[in-house]
């Protein structure tokens, strides 16, 4: 019979979690260094010291510490799924799959084991069996928002679009109805619009709203007025440059709420208007909707028979257990093109890395001249192609029609780039380079390179503009006093 485990490794134990649970991550180290080094039978302190590791993405270690708190005995659920979420990252699916089916047996009907087990499915391609278990946590969790959202994202993946795009609407409408944003006046939901006015807010992300702006081109022409709410960064780039069937205006951050018979989600519009059309879905098409209206030559001369390419290795929102590429997993390959001249798109403290890695000599920091979204598609707009992550740069080339390769990851890559394809059904200028599951990010550059190498030219056709009629000038706009609340 084992004798009991040290009282004081245990005491070890507990203040290195709470100094976990407090992000002090080096005295909760230390800690649970303390702990095993007086009782290293303390599967807690593994699995915690484990937790602790992935936050501060020390993989390897965080995999060891795993493992040995498993060999000590059945952990809690959540850490066994946190191990098979980190074995999943891996491409270790097979182990990952073992975890998740021990876990599952100890915990029968477990949210956590449930969700893992969808992400688990989606990443095997699998998503029927992924549809099923996020059903499953919703009936456990039926209030708990980030589920809803993964059983969004998995249906768009399964390219069901018509019930994606009813589950898209119906979260929207629940957040709404939650008070996360209170409007004064009446939520449309497909009701006639003669002489009627519609104001379109976007509760998501720049790269949202560029995908999914679109949508107002299909706003009933009977329509009064359409008033947009726009992101700073976007104010110019939309002034005149989407054609409408109907009147529109814009409302920039921080004016008065406008006086509108009706709101909507721009999200919302894929199914509402499918909805007042009659059908499952608007047309999908991957033709450019946006038009440069400025002709200003931000670059300077071209030199002849070189090639530009722009470059963003960076995203705002770095996830935790699946770290992007780096600057010089872009810089090897696509200087191997011949003639080729990188220019940085990149924004945000990110672009010191090309003064911190030595190479300004090697990439035009192009962030001076891009105080904006508008800017940066004229920047865009005088290059051959984009090299990029996942980030709102691939919608802006796709939404004016420019060339893109886009790298991105293996670890459930966002619903919109499909499954497997190399190509867009929402852009047709973006080309797909997907990373295998623990593949160096440099070979999946390397992939983009030799497309360019083979296809680039030194000069571009411009994108043809969609065949609706251009917008007319900006109307005055009615205010109301509200303003949403956060």
């Amino acid at each position: 019979m084992r004798p009991p485990v040290d009282l004081t490794a245990l005491s070890y134990a507990s203040k290195a979690e709470r100094a976990a649970n407090a992000k002090n991550y080096d005295n909760a180290q230390y800690l649970f260094g303390q702990s095993l080094k007086t009782d290293n039978r303390v599967w807690s302190a593994w699995a915690n010291m484990a937790t602790v590791a992935l936050d501060q993405s020390q993989f390897v270690k965080a995999e060891v510490c795993f493992r040995r708190a498993l060999q000590l005995g059945d952990c809690s659920p959540e850490i066994m799924c946190s191990y098979a979420d980190l074995l999943c990252m891996k491409g270790d699916f097979a182990e990952a799959k073992k975890v998740l089916d021990r876990a599952d047996a100890i915990a029968p009907n477990n949210y956590n084991v449930f969700y893992s087990l969808s992400f688990w499915y989606q990443n095997q391609d699998i998503l029927d069996k992924s549809d099923y278990y996020l059903r499953r946590c919703i009936e456990i969790r039926p209030k708990h928002k980030p589920i809803k959202t993964a059983l969004v994202h998995n249906t768009l993946m399964m390219e069901n679009f018509k019930e994606g795009f009813y589950l898209y609407d119906l979260y929207i409408d629940a957040v709404e109805n939650n008070s996360v944003i209170t409007m004064p006046m009446k939520r449309w939901n497909g009701e006639p619009l003669d002489g009627k006015s519609l104001y379109i807010y976007c509760g998501h992300g720049i790269g949202d709203f560029l995908q999914f702006i679109r949508y107002v081109a299909y706003i009933p022409q009977n329509c009064h007025m359409v008033i947009i709410d726009l992101h700073p960064e976007l104010t110019h780039l939309f002034a005149s440059s989407l054609a409408t069937q109907c009147s529109i205006a814009y409302r920039a951050y921080g004016q008065p709420l406008p006086n509108t018979d009706y709101y909507v989600n721009l999200t919302s519009l894929p199914h509402i208007l499918a909805k007042l059309q009659g059908t499952d879905l608007i047309p999908l098409s991957g033709a450019p909707y946006l038009r440069r209206m400025d002709s200003t030559n931000y670059l300077g001369q071209r030199k002849e028979g070189h090639y530009r390419v722009g470059i963003v290795w960076n995203g705002h929102t770095a996830r935790r257990w699946f770290p992007g590429p780096t600057i010089h997993d872009f810089i090897g390959p696509l200087l191997s093109v011949d003639n080729v001249e990188l220019y940085s798109l990149q924004v945000g403290p990110a672009v010191g890395d090309i003064r911190g890695c030595g190479y300004e000599n090697l990439i035009t920091d192009c962030s001076p001249l891009m105080r904006s979204m508008a800017e940066c598609a004229d920047v865009m707009y005088e290059l051959d192609c984009v090299v990029t992550i996942d980030t709102s740069i691939v919608h802006l080339a796709g939404a004016f029609g420019i060339p893109a390769h886009l790298i991105l990851r293996a670890e459930s890559p966002d619903w919109r780039w499909g499954r497997g394809c190399d190509g867009s059904l929402w852009y047709d200028s973006v080309t797909i380079h997907r990373r295998g599951y623990g593949e160096p990010w440099e070979k999946v550059v390397s992939r983009a390179a030799a497309v360019i190498d083979r296809t680039i030219g030194p000069q571009r056709s411009q994108p043809v503009a969609v065949s609706m009629p251009i917008a007319a000038a900006s109307p005055s706009i009615p205010h109301s006093s509200t303003e949403p609340h956060p």
